[in-house]
């Protein structure tokens, strides 16, 4: 439904609307209110402790308290901001590979079985070997005893 759609809808239809969307995407619906609501409540302690000492100090102008304050805010402020940008950055990555390992998995079950290889425990030389993902490994000088056990397991 479009935003305009909803508009012309009377409020128990638009909240029924509402709930259906928010039902259909709440799997891939990612919610940063909740996450910026915890770090402002930190964020506000933070500052309600400084206030409280900043105003106790009676040897001040007020100005000067007043100017301390609002600097305090605007370094607030930006930390916050910068602690935010960077929570949504890692959660941005960490849905970015759970998307492309999804996307792999499903490239491989497209690939034949004979294709698909496992690299295990490069060898002595220098060179890889590689054991058949569908093949069973009877024969003892096929692989080496390291396999042998990962296989077994």
């Amino acid at each position: 439904m479009f935003e305009s759609n909803l508009k012309k809808l009377p409020n128990l239809e638009k909240s029924a609307a509402n709930s259906k969307i928010k039902s259909s995407i709440s799997e891939g619906y990612y919610n940063i209110i909740t996450r910026k609501q915890k770090m402002k409540d930190t964020a506000e302690k933070i500052f309600k402790q400084v206030k409280n000492q900043t105003v106790s100090m009676k040897d001040q102008k007020i100005e000067i308290t007043q100017r301390q304050l609002r600097t305090l805010k605007l370094v607030m402020c930006h930390d916050y901001c910068q602690d935010m940008l960077a929570r949504v950055y890692l959660d941005s990555l960490k849905l970015q590979v759970l998307k492309e390992t999804n996307h792999l998995r499903k490239r491989i079950y497209l690939l034949p079985r004979e294709s698909i290889f496992l690299e295990l425990f490069p060898s002595q030389y220098g060179e890889h070997q590689f054991a058949a993902y569908n093949e069973d490994h009877q024969d003892p000088n096929l692989i080496n005893r390291e396999q042998q056990q990962f296989f077994s397991q």
